[in-house]
C-alpha cells in the first residue's frame, strides 16, 4: 500500500516508524564508536606502550624477537580497529542513505508501497560487511600479541651483571 492510499493513522504509524529506524541506526553507531571499538584501540594502544616500555629497559630485552613481535601484533590490532571504524561509518551511512532514498520514495514520490519499504529496511540492517572480520581480527592481534609477550616475560632472564 503507496503512502497516499493508507489511512491518517496508518500514515502515522509509518512516520513513526521511520524515525524511529532514523534514530535507531544513529544510536547504532554513536554505541559502537563508544564501546566495544574504544576497548580493542586501548587494549592493543596500551599494550603496545607496554611493549615499547619493556623493550626501552635494557638493550638486552632490545634484542630479544619476543618483544618486536607482541609490538607488531599491537601494531596490527590498531590498523584493524581503524578498518573497522571506517567500515562501521560506512555500513552506517549506506543504512542512512537507503532509509532515506526509500522513504523519499515512499512519502514523496508516492513510488513505494509500505511492504516494500519496511522488507527492504529490515533486508538492508542487517550485519555490515567485514564489521565482524575487522573486530575479530583487531582482538586476535591484540590476544596473540600479549601471548607472545607472556611467553616472552616467563622465558626472559636478565643478566647478572
Amino acid at each position: 500500500m503507496k503512502f497516499s492510499e493508507m489511512s491518517k493513522e496508518l500514515q502515522e504509524v509509518a512516520i513513526a516508524y521511520t524515525k524511529n529506524r532514523f534514530n535507531q541506526y544513529t544510536q547504532e553507531i554513536a554505541h559502537w564508536g563508544e564501546d566495544s571499538i574504544k576497548y580493542l584501540l586501548l587494549g592493543n594502544a596500551g599494550s603496545a606502550a607496554a611493549a615499547l616500555s619493556f623493550m626501552g629497559s635494557s638493550e638486552n630485552v632490545r634484542a630479544l624477537l619476543g618483544p618486536k613481535l607482541a609490538l607488531g601484533f599491537f601494531i596490527i590490532g590498531i590498523i584493524f580497529v581503524g578498518l573497522l571504524l571506517v567500515r562501521l561509518l560506512y555500513g552506517a551511512r549506506e543504512w542512512h542513505t537507503g532509509l532515506s532514498q526509500d522513504a523519499h520514495k515512499f512519502y514523496m514520490l508516492d513510488e513505494m508501497d509500505w511492504d516494500t519499504l519496511y522488507n527492504k529496511d529490515q533486508k538492508r540492517s542487517g550485519p555490515i560487511k567485514c564489521a565482524d572480520c575487522f573486530a575479530w581480527s583487531a582482538a586476535i592481534s591484540l590476544l596473540v600479541g600479549l601471548a607472545i609477550g607472556f611467553v616472552t616475560l616467563l622465558t626472559y632472564t636478565p643478566p647478572h651483571t
